[in-house]
């Protein structure tokens, strides 16, 4: 933000940067008005509404607050600004592109159940790093889970001082992530109309968290480990950083 109070997407961080303008639009998905009102206006593109959508969704089934934060040069007008198209939009090759980013912070995937059952110690015993996938297109990246490097259920021993005879029908291994992700969206004006060329995503996991429990025969009880680590794992699909050759 400039110390105007307008936007700027930055472009080509490789090269010189070039600043494009851009505005802004936060939605609080705590709000159904807000997300009501945001999906109804037409300078917002349909797969973002379904965006928008799926991270109401999301804050619906978590409880959380989670306020995202739109950039898009539509959000601008061309009628009450000197700035003729090429200097609101990208040129490439001759042609107009834009891209429209939506930033979310402290995105929950709420606790995913892992392994329930008698084998449940056989699974978490393997297990040292999560493999990312299926948490809004995160993938092939791994995050420990311990920063040791011991598996889950070395760090449930040393936690409560028990070992594992017998697996138990109520033993359960459950994981959980936190993370920041920025979509975006490349467009490219064809006879005055935006084409959709490319979808990206950044996202950026925060923490990891996993949660045992174990029943032990013996003493007839069960024993929960909780474990959370904070952590910084970054992944960008192909071409979020140059989308405009693709698109």
């Amino acid at each position: 933000m400039s110390l105007d109070g307008y936007y700027a997407l930055e472009i080509n961080k490789d090269k010189e940067p070039d600043y494009l303008p851009v505005g802004r639009l936060d939605i609080d998905l705590s709000k159904p008005a807000e997300v009501e009102k945001a999906l109804a206006r037409n300078d917002i593109a349909e797969e973002i509404k379904e965006e928008i959508k799926n991270k109401y969704k999301i804050a619906s089934e978590t409880n959380k607050n989670i306020i995202v934060t739109l950039f898009s040069s539509q959000f601008l007008s061309l009628d009450a600004s000197t700035a003729s198209d090429e200097t609101i939009y990208y040129v490439y090759n001759g042609n107009l592109l834009r891209t429209d980013r939506m930033y979310a912070w402290d995105v929950n995937t709420q606790y995913v159940l892992v392994k329930e059952g008698i084998k449940t110690a056989t699974v978490a015993e393997k297990i040292i790093n999560i493999l990312l996938t299926g948490a809004n297109h995160i993938d092939n990246e791994y995050v420990n889970f311990i920063s040791t490097g011991i598996n889950l259920l070395r760090g449930w021993i040393n936690y409560t001082g028990k070992n594992i005879a017998f697996g138990h029908y109520d033993d359960f291994l459950q994981v959980r992530l936190i993370y920041d992700v920025v979509n975006s969206w490349t467009y490219g004006q064809v006879v005055d109309t935006w084409h959709l060329g490319l979808s990206s995503q950044k996202a950026t996991v925060t923490n990891i968290a996993s949660e045992q429990y174990y029943f032990g025969s013996s003493t007839q009880r069960g024993y929960t480990y909780p474990q959370s680590r904070d952590v910084n794992v970054v992944h960008k699909t192909k071409h979020f950083d140059d989308p405009w050759a693709i698109a």
